[in-house]
């Protein structure tokens, strides 16, 4: 394609306008003011004392490094949902923390944004010219593939191979320079997934995007970043850390050039999505009507819902697919009456999830985002992690607690 073509590709993302935003028939009012310290004093306690006193406890003890955010959802007198208050709990942008599989939600949306931008659909092709420079990419990995299969792979299933599709495709200093001008300037995709820390990300290959009828939309030479760090002082994580070759260091591990998302920022980016018309102008996805209503419906996608790809439910159960509420029910399948939309993951010991809460038999929903950290012997990367017998549970109990106090509010 012409030069102009590449031009545009770099100055897409950072110059996007927030126009192309649809309303939703229910409107979700931001809070004006926070709440007041009693008022959040209040809340927390009806929260926790839901929670078996095992997983309460853990709240309030350092050593897994709790953080929440939560906003109830109710209908006002004309019948619109609204947020009446956003409550926080241990937020802490100061340290990092795994961006984990939460990282594949703004992904999700900047490739989006991309492609509404150029006018074309997620029938649409991208084809790399050679597998990425690193990060994961199996064998038998298609070099092109459908924009929307890669997103429900990444999605639904958790697959790292389309994010890293996605991260050539748009560029981290594209990616970056959208986010910061959307005010999440301590986000930070710098990293494909699958890498060890450390690791040049700044380079990426080229590749074409093909619209859904075959027609060159776009071609992208390869591309060499800047230096891009998470701007973080504080980066190390634990006090140990297990080497490729299976040597353990007995220093904290650097993650200063590993992705990094706010819990706070995970929460906002969701939110805007499914409530553009509520959200300031400054922070609203440029994302089509037609494309934001399919990605809405993939993050609440179940794994047995998916068409293409298909995932075996022995495999991909729906209690792995979203961990609050039903994380630790071992089901395979999830109940009609919930609606869970979002993303969850986990990583380096830490296990999260940002989701919309939706229980239509009890008429109660919410918006909740979460990440508890799950080390006790304080080595990375030694697969020695207590998130199934307590992350995971923490999470399901949470979000089933979020519910019940939605409920009465």
């Amino acid at each position: 394609m012409l030069k102009r073509d590449f031009l545009r590709t770099c100055l897409a993302l950072a110059a996007l306008p927030a126009a192309g935003c649809v309303s939703r028939s229910q409107s979700l009012a931001l809070p004006d003011e926070a709440p007041s310290a009693q008022d959040a004093k209040t809340l927390w306690s009806r929260m926790f004392r839901r929670l078996p006193p095992e997983l309460s406890v853990l709240t309030a003890d350092p050593r897994y490094r709790v953080q929440i955010v939560y906003a109830p959802l109710r209908h006002d007198d004309d019948g619109q949902l609204h947020v009446e208050d956003v409550f926080t709990w241990q937020l802490d942008n100061e340290h990092w923390f795994p961006a984990m599989s939460l990282v594949k939600l703004p992904m999700a949306l900047l490739v989006a944004e991309t492609l509404s931008a150029y006018h074309v659909g997620f029938d649409s092709r991208l084809e790399l010219d050679r597998r990425p420079v690193n990060g994961e990419w199996p064998d038998g990995e298609p070099d092109r593939e459908l924009v929307a299969r890669s997103l429900r792979r990444m999605l639904v299933a958790s697959d790292n191979a389309p994010f890293n599709r996605f991260y050539d495709f748009i560029g981290p200093e594209a990616l970056n320079s959208r986010l910061a001008a959307m005010g999440y300037a301590n986000a930070r995709i710098i990293s494909r997934l699958g890498v060890e820390p450390g690791r040049d990300q700044r380079s990426t290959v080229s590749g074409s995007l093909l619209s859904g009828s075959g027609r060159p939309v776009l071609r992208w030479p390869a591309r060499t970043s800047p230096v891009l760090t998470v701007g973080l002082e504080h980066t190390t994580l634990g006090t140990a850390w297990v080497d490729a070759k299976g040597h353990q260091q007995n220093t904290p591990m650097d993650f200063a050039g590993a992705n990094y998302l706010p819990l706070q920022d995970a929460f906002d980016m969701l939110r805007a999505l499914l409530y553009p018309e509520q959200t300031p102008p400054r922070r609203r996805w440029a994302i089509n009507a037609s494309l934001r209503a399919q990605l809405i419906e993939m993050l609440g996608l179940t794994p047995r819902e998916s068409i293409d790809p298909q995932f075996p439910a022995a495999q991909f159960p729906d209690s792995g697919n979203a961990y609050f509420v039903t994380g630790d029910s071992g089901t395979r399948e999830r109940a009609p009456k919930l609606t869970l939309t979002g993303k969850n993951g986990m990583a380096y010991g830490y296990v999260g999830d940002v989701r919309y809460l939706h229980d239509s038999e009890a008429r109660a929903q919410c918006l909740l985002a979460a990440v508890i950290y799950c080390n006790a012997d304080g080595v990375i990367n030694d697969d020695q992690y207590e998130v199934e017998s307590i992350g995971i549970p923490f999470l399901a109990a949470l979000g089933r607690a979020a519910l019940a106090v939605s409920r009465e509010l």
